[in-house]
């Protein structure tokens, strides 16, 4: 039985067996289209609604048309007419990826790994962040697609915010056992992927200074604040604030600090984004 994996957060690629597929797939819509069905692949999906989805600007009969097209090189490509366990399960009306096929998406493991509630399990949890090596699908985009645009910034935005409360708790997790090492290690990553996350930045200053790293805890304070200003225009809250002249006046530098690793800001440029007001 051919087995099929798929890596599709902070890149794409695609194997058949050992054999690289990532470049056969000439064009977008063919990605588009195995993607959507694998992520998707407890659904099955009309015919018509797939058709809509990526060939909207097309009159119906032509973009049934380049469906049935589009899903002839799916099954060719992944080999399917010889596999007892065929990936695709297309009929004249439907279309669904085999969820009992031989595949694996890290889309998947990281979900399973990374609870969206409930208390998590730390070794599960990691295991699940390492998986996370960026957005899923970045940089991939169909112009003239809405309906698929749609759908792939929602399926991102909630792989990126589970990923952040991941991160988290688990830096939480290690801050509130005193294994200051790991608690900047994933404060360090809440901050590459979110620079204004003034929780994260307080995380990794009481991680130095947990470690006697006074003068590296008061630099994060700085870099926070700078960044503050460069992205929202604010200065740092006066919970950061006071937590740099805590570590400054040396009084903390023996006793261990309460964590400050909560719930993240929101992006600059959203709906939501902090308002917080210059002193």
């Amino acid at each position: 039985m051919a087995h099929l994996s798929l890596a599709l957060l902070g890149r794409f690629e695609i194997y058949l067996d050992s054999k690289a597929l990532h470049d056969a797939l000439a064009y977008n819509k063919l990605k588009a289209l195995l993607v959507y069905l694998v992520v998707e692949a407890q659904q099955i999906h009309q015919r018509g609604r797939l058709a809509g989805l990526l060939w909207a600007e097309q009159p119906e009969a032509q973009a049934r048309h380049n469906l049935s097209q589009a899903l002839f090189n799916l099954r060719h490509l992944l080999n399917d007419k010889h596999n007892p366990t065929p990936f695709l399960l297309v009929t004249r009306q439907t279309v669904q990826f085999n969820p009992q096929s031989d595949y694996q998406v890290d889309v998947d493991a990281f979900r399973a790994a990374v609870p969206s509630s409930g208390p998590p399990d730390p070794q599960l949890l990691a295991q699940g962040l390492e998986l996370y090596q960026g957005d899923f699908l970045p940089q991939f985009a169909l112009n003239g697609c809405t309906v698929f645009e749609d759908w792939l910034l929602l399926v991102r935005e909630r792989l990126r915010s589970q990923a952040l409360d991941g991160l988290t708790l688990l830096g939480r997790y290690y801050a509130q056992r005193g294994n200051s090492e790991q608690a900047a290690r994933y404060a360090q990553r809440l901050i590459a992927m979110e620079p204004w996350n003034e929780a994260a930045h307080r995380s990794l200053m009481q991680a130095y200074a947990a470690r006697g790293q006074r003068s590296a805890a008061l630099a994060q304070y700085n870099t926070c604040a700078r960044i503050l200003a460069q992205e929202l225009g604010i200065e740092p809250a006066e919970e950061t604030t006071a937590l740099y002249r805590q570590i400054k006046s040396a009084r903390s530098e023996r006793s261990p600090l309460a964590s400050p690793l909560t719930r993240r800001y929101t992006p600059p440029g959203s709906a939501n984004a902090p308002g917080r007001q210059n002193d």
